[in-house]
């Protein structure tokens, strides 16, 4: 009874009327396989991030937004490649720079449009280096060294 009023039913409500999704499985243990515990599995309801989206491109925007995208990024990328990481971003060309911008940065990126995708979607940001005091490797003492007197001692002995 707990399972059909309570969990069946706060799962339903809540994956259609929410911004949260979740769902449950029960944790059974020992000889009986008695239900001991529930797990729950929680995330933003997917159907809501698209909700959110503001604008609705017509086909032709979306058309000069892929160029625009395209002529972006310097890299050959197939058409359907460039379409998937515009989608990812809802066609917000400044989302794309910003993560082809930090693609540029980074290293060993062997597939580029899962790397923009993953970084759109994600929110990659580029790092902060810290510098001066705020850097604990910076905080030393920089030694003074008479290299050519080093370089005799060095020969003497």
């Amino acid at each position: 009874n707990f399972k059909k009023f309570a969990l069946d039913k706060a799962k339903k409500e809540l994956n259609e009327t929410t911004s949260i999704w979740f769902d449950y499985e029960p944790v059974k243990a020992g000889r009986g396989g008695k239900v001991v515990t529930v797990r729950f599995m929680i995330d933003v309801n997917p159907r809501m991030k698209r909700e959110h989206v503001e604008e609705v491109l017509t086909q032709e925007e979306q058309f000069d937004r892929l160029e625009q995208a395209q002529s972006l990024i310097e890299e050959k990328l197939r058409l359907s490649d460039i379409r998937a990481i515009l989608e990812a971003a809802d066609y917000d060309l400044s989302r794309v720079e910003t993560a082809y911008l930090l693609s540029r940065k980074a290293a060993g990126i062997e597939n580029l449009t899962g790397w923009l995708i993953a970084a759109i979607r994600d929110g990659y940001e580029a790092p902060i280096r810290a510098t001066g005091q705020d850097n604990p490797f910076e905080q030393y003492e920089q030694r003074e060294m008479d290299f050519d007197a080093l370089e005799q001692m060095v020969m003497e002995s």
